[in-house]
């Protein structure tokens, strides 16, 4: 049997696995990615007017900018909590932002604002505006009005 990923003896899947960076050299640890969202990760409970903290950490080397947003619906829209260059980014370490749950959120889709909606399936995004490096929340969380 062998591993379909890395193979530890010479052989051609470990020489392919070499030549398209799928392993990583022995002894060398994994990259990290670019953004990893620590809270909140799943089954918090919010309500409009609460302080949310969003914690995140950002990989120093591949971070530049950074926006957080928040989905109502599982995931299938987003909108804009904060945005932020890489010196606010964290770069390397757990960083924060507090965002006050607002009473009506923008619509960058309708240029409209619209009722925070409540939901048991809200999630939360953090992604660099130059690469594809996201992250969201593991797990929903809820948001009442």
């Amino acid at each position: 049997m062998t591993n379909a990923k890395c193979f530890p003896y010479r052989s051609i899947a470990a020489i392919v696995c070499f030549l398209f960076s799928a392993c990583n050299p022995p002894n060398e640890p994994a990259p990290l990615p670019a953004i990893t969202v620590i809270s909140p990760n799943g089954g918090e409970q919010y309500a409009v007017g609460d302080a949310m903290v969003v914690r995140w950490r950002a990989n120093p080397d591949s971070v530049v900018a950074l926006v957080l947003e928040i989905s109502f619906n599982g995931g299938k829209k987003y909108f804009v909590i904060n945005d932020m260059d890489a010196a606010g980014a964290g770069g390397g370490r757990d960083t924060s932002c507090t965002w006050i749950i607002p009473d009506s959120l923008a619509d960058t889709y309708s240029n409209s604002m619209i009722p925070t909606p409540a939901s048991d399936s809200c999630l939360v995004r953090v992604r660099d505006y130059n690469l594809p490096g996201n992250d969201r929340s593991d797990g929903f969380f809820s948001v009442a009005r």
